[in-house]
């Protein structure tokens, strides 16, 4: 991985596995599906259509930000969390020791 960005959509950074499970070729990619792994948690089944509602966005954003379709923009992150009740921007450490164990 690197952590130079790429052109392109999120989704596109996956080299190994799916998104937004699989791994990432940069930090970006690695924020961007995390993003999209929490913000799939904390709906909780809901539908993107309502999240969407209550965050007072589109429901085409939170369908793009789950897919990889789009990179999240920081209103857009601020708005869902506020909507959810849960934070969805990742944790730098979790997210370190994630990487680290990805790579072995």
């Amino acid at each position: 991985m690197t952590g130079r960005a790429k052109k392109g959509k999120p989704l596109e950074h996956v080299v190994e596995g799916e998104w937004p499970d699989g791994k990432l070729d940069t930090i970006d990619g690695e924020v961007a599906a995390s993003i999209a792994r929490n913000l799939r948690e904390a709906m909780g089944g809901r539908s993107a259509r309502s999240i969407a509602g209550a965050a007072g966005i589109a429901h085409t954003t939170v369908q793009r930000i789950l897919s990889g379709e789009h990179w999240p923009d920081i209103a857009s992150i601020a708005l869902l969390e506020d909507a959810l009740k849960a934070p969805l921007w990742p944790r730098f450490e979790n997210e370190k020791a994630k990487r680290a164990t990805r790579r072995r």
